[in-house]
C-alpha cells in the first residue's frame, strides 16, 4: 500500500481512516478470540496492542499519524461496552450507565475531530513536531 498524495480528496481519506480502523478491529478481536478463557484485563490488553499495531501501521505506510487522532476516542466507545457485558461486582445499571458515558465521550470527542480533520493533506502540529524531534 503506498501513501495517497497529499492532495487527496477528503471523503476518501475518511475511507482510509475507517478502512485502518475495521482491520485494526478486526486484530482486536482475533487477539481477545484467542485469549478466550484469560483474565479479561489481559484479553482487553492485549486487542489494545493489537489494534494500536495495526493503526501505527497504516499511520506509518500513509505517512501521517492522523490515524491515531480519533483512535484514543473510538478504542473506549469499544472496550467499555465489552467490560460492562461481562459478568462484574458493579451492578448492571451501573455498568450500562457507565458505558453510555464512555459512549457519549467518545462519539463527542470523535466528531469533534471529524468535523475539523482535513483530509491527509493535514496532521496535528503535535505529531509533526514529535516526528521533527525523534
Amino acid at each position: 500500500m503506498s501513501a495517497p498524495a497529499r492532495t487527496s480528496t477528503r471523503g476518501r481519506d475518511f475511507a482510509w481512516i475507517l478502512v485502518g480502523y475495521l482491520v485494526a478491529s478486526g486484530a482486536a478481536a482475533l487477539v481477545a478470540w484467542q485469549l478466550e478463557g484469560q483474565p479479561l484485563w489481559r484479553a482487553i490488553l492485549a486487542a489494545d496492542v493489537a489494534a494500536t499495531v495495526v493503526i501505527f501501521g497504516f499511520s506509518k505506510a500513509f505517512d501521517n499519524s492522523s490515524f491515531y487522532d480519533a483512535y484514543w476516542s473510538v478504542a473506549p466507545m469499544l472496550i467499555a461496552p465489552a467490560l460492562a457485558l461481562r459478568e462484574a461486582p458493579a451492578p448492571l445499571a451501573r455498568r450500562i450507565v457507565v458505558s453510555a458515558l464512555v459512549l457519549a465521550w467518545g462519539a463527542r470527542l470523535t466528531w469533534n475531530w471529524a468535523r475539523g480533520w482535513q483530509g491527509f493533506g493535514h496532521e496535528d502540529w503535535r505529531y509533526v513536531e514529535q516526528r521533527r524531534k525523534t
